[in-house]
């Protein structure tokens, strides 16, 4: 009796392990499958998204020459030159490159904003760093800091107002520089000092 009731148990046990080993590989191949989906799912995504990217860069680099095409390049640069800075200055400021060159798509409709030769004349330049870091520093929009330094660059008696609103102060001298090089017609200067 106790004989018959041990061969039965180890039947049983026997049966419940085979049961246990038939479950656990069906576990183990539905596991695989779920894992190869998720690989093939985080694969998808990483390739939509950099289809994703390369189609906003495309869009925003269209924009770019666009607005140097509609103001007649009054800015001196290209459009491949703009790229080129917004890559820089996404590297240095953590900035999404794209949203870089966006915030220049708008600093280029301002024509008085413009590079011109001479060390130290790259105006557009000096002025999309500066607006890179304006944003920085207050945690505003880049958009938005690009278009308030292009409008205190396009007129900079106004531009000084428009800044000072905003918290940039001037010294007493820096303000009546100004007023002096914008009566005499020198708006590079004027700008330079508000730069």
């Amino acid at each position: 009796l106790i004989t018959g009731n041990a061969k039965g148990a180890q039947k049983a046990f026997g049966d419940l392990e085979k049961s246990a080993g038939k479950s656990g590989k069906k576990a183990e191949s539905s596991l695989d499958k779920l894992n190869g989906k998720l690989i093939g799912f985080g694969v998808g995504a990483a390739v939509y998204g950099a289809f994703s990217a390369f189609d906003d860069a495309q869009k925003v680099m269209a924009q770019t020459e666009a607005v140097i095409k509609s103001t007649g390049g009054a800015a001196n640069v290209s459009a491949g030159e703009v790229n080129d800075l917004a890559s820089a200055l996404s590297k240095k400021g953590g900035i999404d490159d794209e949203l870089v060159q966006s915030g220049q798509n708008m600093l280029l409709t301002f024509t008085n904003v413009r590079n011109e030769v001479g060390e130290g004349n790259d105006i557009f330049n000096q002025a999309t760093e500066a607006a890179n870091d304006y944003a920085a520093a207050t945690k505003t929009d880049v958009v938005n800091a690009n278009k308030m330094l292009g409008k205190a660059l396009q007129d900079p008696l106004k531009g000084m107002g428009l800044l000072t609103k905003a918290g940039v102060q001037f010294s007493d001298q820096q303000k009546d520089s100004i007023k002096t090089m914008v009566a005499a017609g020198d708006t590079m200067g004027a700008q330079k000092v508000i730069l």
